[in-house]
């Protein structure tokens, strides 16, 4: 038997929907070690459809942000970069087309890249979150082998990346909270 997982994507534009295949998976008969998915198939599906997902979703920002905000004219395309995305499912190298700006001067600079603007952030909030439970569990060490052993990261994770990671999202939670008060009582506390 073989198991073909594929993905439509539906762009609601009139285009008719792009059929894309994410994995096959082939068994032949039923038995302890070929029951259900392995863990690397079911990586290998989610990453997969991440990608594909990801990349639509890049490609569609991509063109909505080729218009001039200002003016509603087309601007011209300057050329093409990569942004590295890592994701809990795989780390990701998305297009991010770089725009000329407008005459009118509405962008203010010189070239605009929709893609990067709407990811400033190289690593998504999810990933943080699940570094920074690992390594409230246990060490740096062990969390990095934990993550790349249960989600399919794309990459091979350091012990040195995960600290760095959980101490920015520190800092950033530490600056969201604001200054410390001594006391949140408006009056005499006596």
């Amino acid at each position: 038997m073989k198991v073909t997982v594929q993905i439509v994507i539906d762009a609601q534009d009139g285009t008719p929907p792009a059929v894309e295949q994410v994995a096959a998976i082939a068994r032949d008969d039923l038995t302890m070690a070929s029951v259900g998915l392995a863990l690397a198939e079911a990586h290998e599906v989610l990453s997969g459809i991440q990608h594909r997902l990801v990349t639509a979703q890049a490609a569609v920002a991509a063109s909505a942000g080729r218009d001039c905000p200002g003016c509603s004219r087309t601007r011209g395309r300057k050329d093409t970069r990569h942004i590295v995305l890592r994701t809990l499912f795989g780390t990701l190298r998305l297009e991010s087309p770089r725009y000329k700006g407008c005459p009118c001067g509405a962008d203010g600079t010189g070239t605009v890249s929709p893609v990067a603007a709407l990811l400033p952030e190289r690593t998504t909030p999810e990933l943080l979150l699940q570094e920074a439970k690992y390594a409230a569990l246990t060490s740096y060490g062990a969390a990095a082998t934990l993550l790349s052993e249960s989600f399919p990261l794309g990459r091979e994770l350091h012990a040195t990346a995960v600290r760095q990671q959980v101490e920015h999202t520190a800092a950033r939670l530490e600056d969201e909270l604001g200054e410390e008060r001594f006391s949140f009582i408006g009056t005499c506390p006596a």
